[in-house]
């Protein structure tokens, strides 16, 4: 890593800098910006300043990884993937699950025929993910971008992408509680997939995420087989629990170290990155921007029916 930049102030970007071995700390987004040695930036700060940062590296010639969401909604998300597009930068949301071996083994399992799969055709999905963190900052406040189903709805959302695709959603019923700045603190919803076949069987996600306590934080796939599980912690798990009692489980690579616990797995998603740049390609295949904006469609229905309401929904 060349540089980092913070909003805050030098002595926070030394500080960030000087634990992480950064060579070059910046008190404003624009100063790293206006680097001509930095190719490509990696945007991890709060969800309402991802569009605004993007725009600013992106015009300034640097591809970029934004972290999820990359935008409030979809029209956010849609301008950023436009612009960098127009730039011939490449643009991709920081999803990191979904380039996990156990995602990549989940995906291959869940494209099978149904008789080659040992889950038989995916039929339905339950899933929960839930953290005591309703009080904190980024969940409770509006202006910060508020509420679990950006933060954490995301995740089992993609796990529904990942098996049953994008393309087929047939209704989305959702239920939840908000807090007093009108924040979602606790949803749950259920996903009605069209059957893969004209008179087949209907499919159906059931997924549930809070801020109000810690939930088991796995997620099953039920198929006419067999079920797959994503074993806790399910959105960055090593291990697969597979039909007939077997298990897979993957080993992380052990050269990064990493302040957080399953760190190492971030190593995936930067990878594909460097092969999309090397390639001269402005979006991933593997979590296409299309891909991205349909999730965001989702979310946006999710937090209509909440009446979650964003200033960056109005503009």
């Amino acid at each position: 890593m060349l540089a980092c930049a913070t909003r805050n102030s030098q002595s926070a970007a030394d500080e960030f800098a000087k634990k992480y071995n950064i060579p070059i700390a910046y008190d404003s987004y624009e100063k790293l910006a206006k680097n001509a040695d930095i190719d490509v930036v990696y945007i991890g700060s709060i969800h309402p300043t991802h569009v605004s940062i993007g725009e600013l590296m992106v015009t300034n010639g640097k591809h970029v990884l934004i972290e999820k969401p990359i935008g409030m909604n979809e029209k956010e998300a849609e301008r950023i993937y436009a612009l960098a597009k127009k730039h011939k930068r490449f643009c991709m949301e920081a999803l990191w699950s979904r380039f996990l071996p156990t995602y990549g083994h989940l995906i291959r399992e869940c494209r099978l025929q149904e008789e080659d799969s040992s889950l038989g055709q995916a039929l339905n999905i339950v899933g929960s993910f839930g953290f005591p963190i309703a009080e904190v900052d980024r969940i409770s406040e509006k202006a910060l971008g508020g509420g679990v189903t950006l933060d954490l709805g995301i995740y089992p959302f993609h796990v529904a992408f990942c098996v049953f695709g994008y393309k087929n959603i047939k209704d989305i019923v959702v239920r939840g509680h908000l807090n007093k700045e009108g924040c979602d603190t606790s949803v749950s919803v259920i996903v009605r997939y069209e059957p893969t076949s004209k008179g087949g069987v209907p499919r159906t996600a059931n997924l549930t995420y809070s801020g109000h306590l810690e939930l088991p934080n796995y997620v099953t796939i039920s198929g006419t087989k067999g079920t797959i599980t994503l074993t806790n912690p399910f959105w960055h798990t090593r291990k697969l629990l597979i039909p007939n009692d077997g298990q897979i489980e993957y080993k992380f690579p052990d050269t990064v170290e990493c302040h957080y616990g399953n760190g190492p797995g971030f190593t995936y998603q930067v990878q594909e990155v460097k092969r999309c740049i090397d390639k001269g390609l402005l979006e991933s295949e593997r979590w296409s921007h299309e891909e991205s904006l349909a999730i965001h469609r989702v979310l946006d229905e999710v937090r209509r029916q909440m009446v979650v309401v964003y200033p960056q929904d109005q503009q």
